[in-house]
């Protein structure tokens, strides 16, 4: 009962942590949602019509020209930083300068939003001597940006789901809960989606897992052993080091590590990690009850925990049975 407990105050702290970076990763979405919206509103409510208009008056040739824009456009799925844009924009110049067409540059502009760069400009060269091209790309580019906008909205949903659903799983709590088959991998990728908005510029996270990687063990229990390991690593390399999370079969076992290149654990007090209460961390950071807890649970699980550290490598790893039975529900 003391134990249960436990693992609730520790999931409670650990969620009181991530509240607010999860309320921001949720929020960024909702704001591009809302965004994209309003631009597909605006377009449709002020300028559909104009833009239907001026496609109808193309000839033949023209809307060959309009048809290979809007193709490169549909299959550009590369949403570019400013800086990748400016290149690609620059790239484009300096080629067609060479070649002899000098296009204004915000025409240059609307080509790199559809996805055209200095790899498929050749195609449009033949269409360039058309008195209205630049109407042609700015028609195709704004009767695309209604698709543009679904595929952020799309994206940016997606999005808020896979937070919303992680948070769900995490805090889920089974007030008995039985043993149940768990997918390792898909509870690992739900709680790094909770730590993604911590995740800082060079920060590279290395997932290797086998094609199935499943056990009999108790879901949520085992989803804080997780959510644990993964954050001391997270917080040994700042969130901006490498963490490496793999699984592999060896025996009746399946064997989880969590290998970050951080500053290690010092030889001094290696002996006292796994005790109640000890930490390294501030009071803010840290109970101490995290690896004490981890353990309790994988020793129910019939299985260990180990760890080797030097300095620029610590490794946990967990070992499970795999062939814990099955509890059949009532």
């Amino acid at each position: 009962m003391r134990s249960g407990l436990l693992l609730i105050s520790e999931k409670m702290v650990v969620l009181g942590k991530l509240i607010a970076g999860i309320a921001h990763e949720i929020n960024n979405p909702l704001g591009a949602i809302i965004a994209s919206n309003q631009v597909i509103i605006d377009l449709i409510s002020e300028n559909f019509l104009d833009l239907l208009e001026t496609y109808s008056s193309f000839g033949d040739i023209e809307k060959e020209a309009w048809n290979i824009l809007y193709v490169s456009a549909k299959q550009n799925d590369n949403f570019l930083d400013t800086s990748a844009s400016r290149k690609i924009k620059k790239q484009l110049t300096d080629y067609l300068r060479d070649i002899g067409k000098n296009l204004s540059s915000y025409t240059i502009d609307n080509l790199s939003e559809q996805g055209i760069s200095i790899k498929n400009i050749e195609v449009l060269i033949p269409y360039m001597h058309l008195k209205n091209f630049d109407s042609i790309i700015e028609n195709s580019l704004n009767i695309f940006t209604v698709l543009y906008s679904g595929k952020i909205i799309k994206n940016a949903a997606e999005k808020a789901s896979r937070v919303i659903k992680a948070l769900k799983n995490y805090a889920h709590q089974d007030q008995i809960e039985k043993r149940k088959i768990v997918d390792i991998r898909k509870q690992i990728e739900m709680c790094l989606i909770l730590y993604q908005n911590k995740f800082k510029k060079g920060m590279e996270i290395i997932t290797e897992f086998p094609e199935n990687p499943t056990l009999v063990g108790y879901s949520d229990q085992l989803n804080q052993v997780w959510i644990n390991l993964i954050n001391n690593a997270l917080y040994a390399v700042g969130f901006e080091g490498k963490l490496i999370i793999r699984s592999e079969i060896q025996d009746d076992y399946i064997a989880i590590s969590f290998l970050d290149n951080g500053h290690g654990i010092p030889k001094n007090i290696q002996d006292k990690i796994f005790k109640p209460f000890f930490t390294t961390k501030t009071a803010e950071d840290g109970s101490g009850l995290g690896l004490d807890i981890c353990k309790k649970i994988i020793e129910t699980h019939k299985g260990k925990i180990e760890f080797k550290s030097v300095p620029g490598e610590t490794c946990f790893t967990v070992y499970i049975n795999r062939f814990l039975e099955q509890e059949q529900s009532n």
